[in-house]
């Protein structure tokens, strides 16, 4: 079974240990992970496997009178927990807290090159808008966005 949990300074080295399993080039630095965890408007989940993080997800909610906008900084699984179902459990955590702050617009970047990543977005109802060359310091990336539904009353 799988369940989050919110992280904080506290879960700094274990969210150092999923970036750098996941990602060796544009990895985030301790630093960049200190103000995550901490700064007002961001939200680290872990996902938690077994009684072990084994992935996380991370990202950035900014809010008007008008609409919500969530922006998915990061999100990793480490290998051993892979093919477990925490990418999609992560991802509709991340959609769950835009459903509760109508109307959204979520927003995501992943490489050209991920696959996995585009396919995930794409099963989530996010839509390929934009090529974003040399996004990464060493591939372009991929522009994702999903909006929420406006429902007439």
């Amino acid at each position: 079974m799988i369940k989050t949990k919110t992280a904080g300074l506290k879960d700094l080295d274990k969210v150092l240990e999923i970036e750098n399993e996941c990602f060796t080039v544009d990895a985030y630095p301790s630093k960049e992970w200190e103000y995550l965890l901490t700064e007002p408007g961001f939200t680290t989940l872990l996902a938690v496997y077994d009684g072990k993080a084994g992935g996380a997800i991370t990202f950035h909610i900014k809010a008007n009178e008008d609409i919500t906008l969530l922006h998915l900084i990061s999100i990793g699984i480490m290998k051993k927990y892979r093919r477990k179902g925490l990418g999609r459990y992560l991802m509709d955590e991340f959609i769950k807290v835009a459903q509760e702050k109508p109307p959204y617009i979520l927003m995501a970047e992943t490489r050209v090159s991920n696959t996995p990543m585009q396919k995930l977005l794409e099963e989530k109802g996010f839509r390929a808008v934009k090529k974003l060359p040399l996004y990464y310091s060493d591939e372009d990336g991929l522009l994702y966005l999903r909006a929420a539904e406006i429902k007439n009353s």
